[in-house]
C-alpha cells in the first residue's frame, strides 16, 4: 500500500518534472527564434543600405563617364598624332 503511493508520487513527479521541461525548452526556442529573426532583420536592413549606397555610387560614376569619354578621346587623338 504504502509502495503503491510512493510510485503514484514518482510517477506525478515525474511527469510534472517532464512538463516542466519541455515548457522550458520551448520558452528557450521561441526566445532563440525571436533574436535570430532580430539577426536576420538587422542583416538585411543593412544588405538593403549597402545596396542604397552602391547605387547611389553607381549613378555617380555613370555621371562622370561622359566627361572621362571625351577626355579619352582627346589623348587618342593626340596618341595619334604623336604617332
Amino acid at each position: 500500500m504504502v509502495a503503491d503511493i510512493i510510485i503514484g508520487l514518482v510517477v506525478i513527479l515525474a511527469i510534472l518534472l517532464l512538463v516542466y521541461l519541455g515548457a522550458s525548452m520551448i520558452l528557450r526556442f521561441d526566445r532563440a527564434s525571436v533574436e535570430n529573426k532580430r539577426k536576420i532583420r538587422d542583416f538585411s536592413d543593412t544588405v538593403d543600405k549597402t545596396n542604397k549606397d552602391l547605387d547611389a555610387t553607381l549613378r555617380e560614376l555613370q555621371s562622370l563617364n561622359s566627361p572621362m569619354e571625351k577626355v579619352n578621346k582627346i589623348f587618342k587623338s593626340i596618341n595619334n598624332y604623336l604617332k
